[in-house]
């Protein structure tokens, strides 16, 4: 295609923790007290993520009890090697379940330095996410409609008008000049890890 922009991709802002079920929690301080569900914010021991969320549910009973602990929102900035913990409210359970994140517990990104995202035939961009971490770029073609993908770290809704500006400029950009490849340039502080297509 001719007319296409360049999407610099990066992980070292970190990434979302992957909603899925997470394995390998260290449960010796938790202190468990009936069966049931809890929603419970995940917070950073170590590193910088912020923003995750999770439900744990606990069967078994307080004498032998069996927990799953699955992720409902990932947040973002999360790294390997991070600490996380999950304190429980005295519902279900108390004290805290941590976890030191490996590299499954991270969203997979995208392996290239760079995408290319092809504009022919693009028609508007949208925010996916209610936390501005995710763009959609919908693109109409007689054969079919396809949605570009852009997961980012950093996204809020504070500079979410500014994300969905600098995707609609280089596409403009792009559009007005064949071969030209522009780059996206996103605000300050938001990075890009993975584009997809669907």
């Amino acid at each position: 295609m001719a007319n296409q922009f360049i999407v610099n991709l990066s992980t070292e802002d970190g990434l979302p923790l992957d909603e899925a079920v997470l394995a390998g929690w260290d449960d010796s301080a938790a202190t468990w007290v009936a069966n049931g569900t809890s929603l419970l914010d995940v917070t950073t021991v170590t590193g910088s993520g912020a923003g995750a969320r999770a439900s744990v549910v606990v069967s078994g009973g307080p004498g032998s009890p069996v927990y799953a602990v699955t992720i409902l929102e990932g947040g973002d900035g999360y790294k390997v090697g991070d600490e996380v913990s999950i304190l429980g409210d005295g519902s279900e359970f108390s004290d805290e379940l941590t976890l030191t994140l490996n590299a499954a517990a991270l969203v997979t990104p995208d392996t290239e330095a760079q995408a290319l995202v092809p504009v022919d035939y693009a028609l508007f961009v949208q925010l996916t996410a209610s936390d501005a971490n995710s763009v959609e770029m919908r693109q109409i073609q007689p054969e079919h409609n396809r949605y570009w993908k852009f997961s980012l770290n950093g996204g809020t809704l504070d500079n979410a008008d500014a994300i969905l500006l600098s995707v609609n400029a280089v596409m403009r950009r792009a559009m007005q000049a064949t071969h030209s490849d522009p780059v996206l340039e996103l605000p300050d502080g938001v990075t890009c890890y993975d584009v997809a297509l669907s």
